[in-house]
């Protein structure tokens, strides 16, 4: 797992967010685990310190926090199970006690995994009102089974009112490029 402590940020990082007007980093590593680090001038990294972390005990894909920052997303794909979990923060993009909310079984919402298997989430993403939903799946055995799903949600950040709109597929513009 990677170390998310002190000023040391190790190469299995997995995710990143910028939030809070530039002035705050999150960081997430392969342990699911998510460090937090302010920065005394924004999107000046020379300022950054570490603040804490939280440690979701499971594997997570990838993270997004809501535009106020008062709710905080995670993807996680265990077993072709791509998960998406709502944790509501105490304040805005306080990480130190998130509480769950909901859980969404993606597999419910439309997102097809392949027969062949091994399909992870590797990223989650919102427009900035919150009213879609963006999940790219990728297949960790084969180039193909690799899609962006689309959702609409009628509440916004609200996942479980999810509703698949469609899917882009990515392997019709990787192979076909020069």
């Amino acid at each position: 797992p990677g170390d998310l402590s002190g000023n040391a940020l190790t190469d299995n990082n997995i995710g990143l967010h910028i939030g809070n007007g530039g002035s705050t980093f999150f960081v997430l590593d392969t342990a699911g685990d998510i460090g937090k680090f302010n920065l005394s001038t924004p999107y000046d990294i020379s300022t950054m310190s570490y603040e804490t972390r939280v440690q979701f005990g499971n594997t997570i894909d990838s993270m997004h926090f809501s535009r106020d920052g008062t709710k905080l997303f995670t993807l996680t794909s265990d077993t072709d199970a791509p998960t998406v979990t709502t944790h509501s923060l105490s304040a805005p993009f306080d990480i130190s006690s998130p509480t769950q909310i909901h859980q969404v079984d993606l597999d419910t919402k439309g997102i097809i995994v392949s027969a062949a298997s091994h399909d992870q989430g590797f990223d989650i993403e919102f427009n900035p009102d919150g009213s879609a939903m963006f999940i790219m799946m990728a297949n960790t055995n084969t180039a193909n089974n690799n899609f962006v799903y689309q959702f609409s949600l009628s509440t916004n950040y609200d996942v479980s009112t999810a509703v698949k709109v469609g899917r882009w597929d990515m392997n019709d513009v990787f192979q076909n490029r020069d």
